[in-house]
Order: structure tokens, then sequence, then C-alpha cells
């Protein structure tokens, strides 16, 4: 199987979506109709390309991260178009979704970082296949170690940091993080959302030409729900 891992930044907050099998949603003679495959919930059963979200802090009222589903199958659709061009067409009702249950959460607003970088590292190591691939799914029966994983993830990647530096500069970092409070600004719950609910300044690659359906993805344009699938009907995919 090929996966792409797309890591996805919301409002200072990341999760990850990680697409499974994405070839096999491409087909050389289109056998869908593309309006009805751009309907809610239009998916077929079974499908072999699914879209798996992780995430460790969800928010339900967060309107793009309902909408993840049908921006990451466009976001497929431009690369197929800018790739290959006319050779091969993407089915949307090809590719699922999944969100497994029960996915660890964070018990603070700053360790996203740790459980993305896990949660991928979790996958790539042993990925679920066959009938693992099912909108039931739970991740404890995945991952049944996660959660003792998790504590040493920190050690680990400082580790892996330690290892990049020159024993010079590690010293220097000790400093910085005594003078500095170990390096951490300490923030209210309410000073930190407070901070998140500020307006934001984006970058625009004015040096080339954008595809004009990824143009309003630069300036995190929210998407209309209205337009946006649900998870996709509960089936399973056979081995």
């Amino acid at each position: 199987m090929d996966y792409v891992v797309i890591p996805i930044n919301d409002e200072m907050h990341w999760y990850v979506a990680i697409i499974i099998s994405p070839a096999l949603a491409v087909v050389s003679d289109r056998t869908e109709n593309i309006d009805e495959a751009r309907k809610r919930g239009a998916t077929r059963p079974n499908p072999e390309t699914y879209i798996v979200v992780l995430d460790s802090l969800p928010d339900p009222m967060d309107v793009k991260r309902k909408c993840v589903i049908d921006i990451l199958r466009d976001y497929l659709e431009c690369e197929l178009e800018d790739k290959r061009g006319r050779d091969g067409v993407l089915e949307r009702t090809r590719i699922g979704s999944l969100y497994p249950r029960a996915v660890p959460q964070q018990e603070n607003y700053v360790d996203c970082g740790l459980y993305l970088l896990l949660f991928v590292e979790s996958f790539l190591l042993e990925p679920p296949i066959g009938q693992k691939l099912n909108q039931n799914a739970k991740w404890s029966e995945w991952y049944p170690s996660f959660l003792h994983r998790i504590k040493f993830m920190r050690d680990k990647i400082l580790m892996r940091l330690k290892g990049q530096c020159s024993k010079e500069i590690w010293e220097l970092l000790k400093v910085y993080e005594v003078a500095q409070g170990r390096g951490v600004n300490v923030e209210t719950d309410m000073a930190v959302i407070d901070r998140a609910r500020r307006p934001r300044r984006h970058s625009e690659n004015r040096g080339s030409e954008q595809h004009p359906r990824l143009r309003k993805r630069i300036h995190s344009e929210p998407p209309d729900p209205k337009n946006c699938a649900p998870p996709a009907p509960r089936s399973s995919v056979g081995t």
C-alpha cells in the first residue's frame, strides 16, 4: 500500500490525515456521475482508498475540520490534474473517510505535536489493513500500547534534537531555558483562547500561477458546510 501523510495546522492546533492507496481511486474512464459524486455522503461501499483523520483535540464546532475530507478530495483531484493531465481521472466516491473511535486525547493545549508524531510513527510502522479498516475501528485495537509510548515521546524528540546540536549550542540552550523559565511562557487558558481568536495574516506565493480551485485555500476562507461530505457509511474493507 501507498500512503500520503498530511499534517494539518488549524488555528494553532496540529492534527493529521493519512490517505491510504490514493492510486486506487484513479481510473482511466469515469464511471460516476460528477454531480452525484459531489453530494454529501457520496461514497461507494467498501472503498479501497481511505482518508484516515487522527486528531488528539477534536472540535465538533470547527467547520473546516468537518470539511477536511472534501478538501482533501479536492486536493487529490488537483494533484492528479497537475501531475498527469488527462491521463486518468480520480473518482471521489472511491475515497472513503475513516475516523477511528477513541483516538487518544491530549490533556493540555501544547502536546498536539507529540501526538501527531506518534500517530504517524505508529501508523507507518504497523499500518492497519484488511478488516481493521472499518467504521467501527477502535484505536486501542490497532495500537494497544500507544498510551505507554506517548510518555516517552517527549524524551525521544529531545534526544533527537540534542543529537543535532553541538555541545556549545546545547549549553547555550540550557542557559536560555533557565532565563526563560525553562523556555515556557505561562499563560492562562483565557489568554491562549484570546490569542487564538486574533486575526491572522496569510502569505501568498505570487511567483507562480495557482490552480483556481486551490486559490481560496490560501486565504483560509471557511468552506461551506452544506457542500461537505460527512463520514462514509459504516462498511468493511475486504482483505
